[in-house]
């Protein structure tokens, strides 16, 4: 990844990954072998619309990165301003 992907391409990248994997293992059963995991395991929570909310004093430059990975239908990318909440989509030109 290069760092301007939107979601859709993430996703896109993501399972293009997940693709190549299955075709390894499926082309080496049934001679694979597992690897023993080293370091602690990670969990990362499921994202909610609350993992949307921009910051209201805080460029869209140095937030690029929340708002990329936004899905613009389940869960956009919004602030608050006085109470009202506003939506702000991303989509490349």
């Amino acid at each position: 990844m290069e760092g301007h992907e939107l979601i859709n391409e993430i996703r896109a990248l993501q399972a293009e990954s997940t693709f190549k994997l299955l075709n390894k293992f499926i082309a080496d059963y049934p001679h694979n072998s597992g690897v023993k995991q080293l370091g602690n395991s990670t969990f990362y929570p499921r994202r909610t619309a609350k993992d949307s909310e921009l910051n209201n004093h805080l460029p869209l430059i140095e937030q690029f990165n929340l708002l990329r990975v936004c899905d613009n239908e389940r869960y956009p990318a919004f602030f608050i301003v006085e109470g009202i909440k506003y939506y702000l989509k991303i989509e490349k030109a």
